[in-house]
């Protein structure tokens, strides 16, 4: 903190029983205002779970993503994006990652993994042996779901009912756009993208729309892998 005598309004925030105790593990809300240093613009590269941004100026938290936000803003997080060379690059400089991801060639690209004819939107693990359940209570087949109607509300039914009947209604959703079908469901080197359901929707709003700029890091990936 810029103030350590400001500590009393950090735990007014945090609603600290008693303000001169705190434990290793327990999560604190600092105002950004107290924090030393001065705030900078970030881009965010990568999200795991549900993260949430405070705007400038506002009170409140909101969820972050590109679906809530207007054209002007969504154009400028995508430009600030990494290239498919730039995220290539930083790949190889991880000789961990990279020698993972050659040894996982012949998993990763593989036309056996084109699906033709299959209309399913799903064919990652979600909702397979895990769930993700939110802070108000809703239940998604993997964190970055947030499709309304891949959702079930806890509060209107039971665990029971979303993992034995709404799990397997979303896992058999389908698509009849051709565009979908015959770029994506085509795909060879589908496991080197980052295309999804959630993360289509999360983009576009729709769950079966393909991702240009996804598609250019997959082939980039495959371009770099199949050098050596």
């Amino acid at each position: 903190m810029e103030d350590p005598l400001q500590w009393s309004e950090v735990a007014k925030v945090n609603k600290l029983a008693n303000p001169n105790r705190i434990y290793p593990g327990q999560k604190l809300i600092i105002p950004v205002r107290l924090l030393q240093g001065v705030p900078l613009n970030a881009e965010v590269t990568f999200i795991k779970g549900g993260v949430l941004e405070q705007p400038k100026g506002s009170e409140e938290w909101i969820q972050l993503n590109l679906r809530d936000r207007d054209e002007v803003r969504n154009d400028e997080i995508k430009a600030e994006r990494l290239t498919p060379e730039e995220i290539v690059a930083l790949e190889r400089a991880d000789e961990a990652r990279f020698s993972a991801l050659r040894k996982s060639c012949d998993k990763l690209i593989n036309e056996e993994f084109t699906h033709i004819g299959c209309d399913h939107l799903f064919h990652c693990g979600a909702g397979n042996g895990s769930c993700n359940v939110s802070y108000d209570g809703k239940f998604r087949l993997c964190s970055s779901l947030w499709a309304p109607e891949t959702m079930y509300d806890l509060r209107r039914g039971s665990l029971r009912e979303a993992w034995e009947q709404h799990v397997p209604k979303v896992r058999d959703m389908r698509s009849q756009r051709q565009e979908f079908l015959e770029r994506c469901r085509r795909c060879s080197i589908v496991n080197l993208c980052f295309w999804c359901p959630a993360h289509s929707y999360l983009e576009t709003g729709e769950m079966n729309t393909p991702i240009d700029y996804f598609c250019q890091v997959a082939r980039a990936r495959a371009a770099a892998i199949r050098e050596i």
